[in-house]
């Protein structure tokens, strides 16, 4: 009898061009806390591999190998049923400023007498120290020995900053902080930019999260000259003068609507698909089914353009506020987004949430949420076709324009991402958001041919470094027009669990 032996199927790209994933445990996190520490998005700290007290920097490698394996250690403990969750920040107390210490900085409450930074401690001062709201604070001795020296208090609006909360967060110091999330998850950031992480064995690099990816340089710049120009034409029939608004601030609203729903769809914890699919392929039903076939299909009407009207009002009425305020020479950038308590602004910001909240209730259904660009409501309920081409390997970005990836099998994961797969390798112009239902989310869309995801991990707490520092010219328009923004609120949210507004990075 004769077998014929069968080979495993081969990605058709070179794969030692690419970094392939490997295992790793705490102490191999040490030379990558290094060789990332004084990158500029770290911020401008300098490293210190001196023994002894740490500023902004580093301690001795056996220092942090020791901080990082007793943090891993904690992280597979459970207190009377409860699991530890913390996290923790290498910063002496003397290096706290008073600004820090005012209403809204960090207040740290020194304990009269240091602990040794050991495991149990650790166990114990997590359920002190809540994950939302404190942090851990520990200092090196003059001999290098790591001690428990208090509480750090942030307060968790870093973490409604994460769900797309109205806040102005301020960013931490630029000191070593350790995050223990889960058993064996752990991530490593400085300050508030992250370093890298580890989920169970594997070592992931920080990232920036791509929310609502679809082409930057083409459906997304569509977008926003055309919401532009409609809002130029408001502006020439106002009376009054209006400010001029900043032009990252529609991507910054829209990344806040995808932390919004990301948000809705964890807390629901049932997981989901958002598909965004062509405009012009939503309106010819024959040859989406191709695709994806979506059972709860809406009849066209100009409900299903509600989030681009919705955007559309925001900007109108935050320019004619602030403007009214102080006047037409006004820009108005995230901050005075964040900051803004006028009814209209804030009435449709929460008409915004609330369609977050729609969209997160059609993807509880079987099937994914389809949604064409730009913006607009197709249906639920999406079958994504079966006879399309199996994918075998993904691409893992680990950086924003994928220029460092990682190859990845398909066969760890499950149904609904191996179908996105599939739907975005036949489809390049396709691009889909992906929650599982223990909360991991992954933006999955092609890049140069290649099915492509980034990652936001559960229970991120990062990416907070460089929060409204955009990289954009201003639109000067002439002032002119008011406009009356209509207020389609719904109810108010509970905004400490979605907040309103987020920051956005391309």
């Amino acid at each position: 009898m004769h077998f014929t032996q069968i080979q495993p199927t081969i990605p058709k790209w070179d794969l030692s061009k690419y970094h392939i994933a490997v295992q790793s445990y705490p102490t191999q996190l040490t030379d990558v806390i290094k060789e990332r520490w004084n990158d500029n998005e770290m911020g401008g700290a300098r490293n210190s591999m001196k023994v002894g007290r740490v500023k902004d920097g580093l301690p001795s490698d056996d220092t942090l190998r020791y901080l990082l394996s007793v943090c891993f250690e904690a992280s597979l403990l459970r207190d009377e049923g409860r699991g530890v969750r913390f996290r923790l920040m290498l910063r002496d107390p003397q290096q706290f400023s008073h600004d820090e210490d005012c209403p809204n900085g960090l207040q740290h409450l020194v304990f009269a007498k240091p602990i040794p930074l050991e495991t149990n401690e650790l166990r114990r001062l997590a359920q002190a120290a809540p994950f939302d709201r404190s942090l851990i604070g520990v200092r090196a001795d003059l001999e290098g020995r790591l001690e428990i020296w208090g509480i750090i208090h942030s307060g968790s609006d870093w973490r409604r900053a994460l769900e797309g909360g109205r806040c102005i967060c301020n960013p931490l110091p630029h000191s070593l902080v350790v995050s223990v999330i889960d058993p064996a998850h752990m991530g490593i950031a400085k300050g508030s930019a992250s370093i890298c992480g580890l989920v169970a064995g594997k070592l992931t690099m920080a990232s920036p999260s791509r929310f609502f990816v679809a082409d930057a340089s083409t459906a997304e710049n569509s977008v926003d000259n055309e919401l532009f120009a409609l809002h130029e034409e408001a502006r020439l029939r106002a009376r009054r003068p209006w400010a001029t608004l900043d032009t990252s601030l529609i991507g910054a609203i829209r990344q806040s609507l995808g932390l919004r729903l990301i948000s809705a769809i964890r807390n629901g914890r049932h997981g989901g698909s958002i598909v965004f699919v062509p405009g012009r392929m939503a309106q010819r039903p024959a040859t989406l089914d191709r695709y994806v076939r979506v059972k709860y299909r809406f009849s066209a009407s100009a409900s299903q353009r509600r989030f681009y009207d919705l955007l559309l009002r925001l900007m109108n009425a935050l320019a004619e506020s602030e403007g009214e305020i102080h006047g037409p020479g006004r820009v108005v950038r995230w901050n005075e987004y964040a900051t803004s308590v006028d009814p209209s602004v804030m009435g449709i910001d929460e008409a915004l949430s609330e369609q977050a909240h729609l969209l997160a209730g059609m993807a509880a259904a079987d099937g994914a949420v389809v949604l064409a660009r730009p913006l607009g409501f197709v249906g639920f309920g999406g079958e994504i076709c079966g006879r399309l081409k199996n994918v075998d390997f993904v691409s893992h970005a680990l950086d924003r324009e994928a220029s460092r990836v990682e190859i990845e099998a398909t066969s760890g994961v499950g149904t609904r991402h191996r179908s996105v797969y599939r739907l975005c390798n036949a489809l390049p112009a396709a691009s889909a958001i992906v929650v599982s239902q223990d909360g991991g989310v992954r933006i999955v869309r092609q890049v140069n041919g290649k099915v492509t995801y980034w990652e936001q991990l559960p229970g991120d707490v990062f990416g907070l470094h460089g929060r409204g520092s955009f990289s954009s010219q201003e639109l000067q328009f002439p002032a002119s027009a008011k406009w009356r923004a209509q207020n389609g609120a719904g109810e108010r949210l509970d905004r400490e669990i979605l907040g309103s507004r987020v920051p956005h990075t391309r």
